[in-house]
């Protein structure tokens, strides 16, 4: 995409590249993906099958809707970037929870398109965004914390800029010199690797050692963040990732798009919804914000991840009014029942 010669460059397709920031942005008339189709054997094609999306959101209703409930009391009630009073850690923490939201929203769109295990691609990346933001958190010294940040985007400087020396005719502009990064090159590649590709924060597992009495001051259970890690986190690396396990479910499951596995949607609204709210906290506290909304929503969380299941035939026999499924204490006439 961003390369000469991958594609012709027309004057509505432009690319700039800034490596001094070491980042790549195209400037591009408004694209629309194609829907993604399977070919037949008579040269034909065909929408990949989906589930239907009604049947899913009543299937799963309560455990989508504590999700709702989660991002839209984060994203109406979350901090702005005047209320950091240009503190570069709470701009931090305003930038990953800006990330985490709307990756959450991309986690309940996917699981509404019954695309679970896609979901939980991105459940990865919220855990881990969770655990730097405590890691930038709970880190001694701070600044220490925020050196290395800046360190990693120097590194990135520099990496970018090899690349295009490397390939000079790929590329629509020159090289920058960095001479005072240069120096640092040795120092960097053993932080962050030959390429880039080790963490600010250093390795998961490390990371969650050293955050663990932030994350039971703030009223969780540090045990409960190792299961998290090692039953979920672990195993969606092996099922989701192209590994041997992963290759067999693919195989197991192949042509079933149309089907969507109870397990893998429960995991994956359980796993985005703990990383969101763990997120939640940690900023609300940082800005000194109540946190009553939230442990009412976990209230409510627990009642229906535990208890509910999908489709449970005793929200069926509940009548007007009946206690709500939900636990709100309402109701079900004036809750969910409208």
């Amino acid at each position: 995409m961003f390369l000469k010669g991958c594609r012709p460059l027309d004057h509505a397709r432009q690319l700039r590249i800034s490596s001094q920031r070491a980042s790549v942005t195209v400037l591009d008339e408004t694209v629309i993906a194609p829907p993604i189709h399977r070919v037949l054997d008579n040269g034909g094609a065909m929408p990949v099958p989906r589930p239907d999306a009604a049947r899913l959101e009543h299937r799963y209703r309560p455990q989508l809707e504590i999700c709702d409930r989660l991002l839209g009391e984060l994203w109406t009630h979350r901090p702005r970037p005047r209320d950091t009073n240009r503190d570069e850690y709470l701009a931090l923490l305003l930038a990953i929870l800006d990330r985490t939201l709307t990756t959450f929203d991309g986690v309940l769109a996917l699981c509404r398109a019954g695309r679970p295990q896609q979901a939980l691609m991105l459940d990865r990346s919220l855990f881990e965004d969770m655990v730097a933001a405590f890691w930038l958190s709970a880190h001694e010294p701070r600044s220490e914390a925020l050196q290395l940040i800046r360190d990693q985007a120097d590194h990135n400087v520099l990496l970018t800029n090899d690349v295009i020396r490397k390939y000079p005719h790929r590329f629509l502009i020159e090289a920058d010199n960095h001479p005072d990064l240069k120096n640092r090159q040795a120092e960097f590649k053993k932080k962050f690797g030959a390429y880039g590709t080790q963490s600010w924060f250093g390795d998961l597992h490390s990371a969650l050692q050293e955050i663990k009495p932030l994350w039971e001051e703030l009223g969780g259970e540090a045990e409960t963040l190792d299961v998290h890690y090692a039953a979920v986190h672990w195993q969606l690396n092996l099922n989701v990732h192209l590994t041997v396990r992963g290759i067999a479910r693919a195989f197991e499951h192949y042509g079933q798009s149309d089907t969507v596995d109870d397990n893998e949607m429960d995991v994956a609204l359980r796993a985005g919804f703990f990383s969101v709210q763990g997120l939640g906290h940690l900023v609300y506290r940082a800005f000194g914000l109540p946190r009553d909304r939230l442990w009412e929503i976990e209230q409510v969380r627990h009642h229906v991840f535990s208890e509910l299941k999908p489709n449970d035939p005793a929200r069926a026999d509940l009548g007007p009014y009946d206690p709500c499924w939900c636990g709100s204490g309402k109701k079900l006439k004036f809750c969910h029942g409208k």
